[in-house]
């Protein structure tokens, strides 16, 4: 669960995981939202990796990003409990 919070701890973060909840996108796609360097851009995404936020599929030279939707119901479920 540390990994998971740690993924949630930086706006960054919480604009991929809402730009990735409605459509798979490629690092060009993500990058095209943000002002920051590529290489601030792999930090977040290998963050999230890490707290298995995200899941990433290599297609030829492309690696698409996508939301563990798994992920998010584990921490849905801690929230609910945790305030029921």
């Amino acid at each position: 669960m540390e990994k998971l919070f740690k993924a949630l701890g930086s706006n960054t973060r919480l604009e991929i995981l809402m730009l990735i909840t409605h459509k798979t996108m490629n690092v060009n796609e993500l990058a095209s939202h943000f002002e920051i360097s590529k290489a601030s851009l792999s930090y977040h995404l290998n963050i999230l990796k890490k707290g298995k936020l995200v899941y990433y599929k290599r297609i030829d030279t492309q690696h698409l990003y996508f939301i563990n939707r798994d992920a998010l119901t584990i921490l849905y479920n801690w929230f609910y409990h945790l305030t029921n």
